[in-house]
């Protein structure tokens, strides 16, 4: 898919970035108190926090695209066979 146009290889590009930010979000501290815990991450959690959804954005940005760009190139595939058939 990345030959149909470049949007494909760019989201591609964003998957192990992605991958390794989203495993390090997934794991918690085991809680050693009952009662209400807050994170005391402070700001680097929410910078990372914002990067992961900016990167996110991005890469979901480039899929559809990609995926547009398919659709047109089929769409005139189509109506170059609807035009040949007569």
């Amino acid at each position: 898919m990345g030959g149909e146009n470049g949007f494909f290889p760019r989201a591609k590009k964003l998957n192990p970035v992605l991958l390794v930010l989203s495993v390090l979000q997934i794991y918690e501290r085991p809680v050693q108190q009952s009662g209400v815990h807050t994170d005391s991450g402070g700001f680097l959690a929410l910078a990372l926090g914002i990067a992961i959804s900016i990167m996110e954005l991005v890469h979901v940005y480039d899929l559809f695209m990609g995926i547009g760009g398919m659709a047109e190139s089929i769409a005139g595939f189509m109506r170059r066979c609807e035009d040949s058939l007569g």
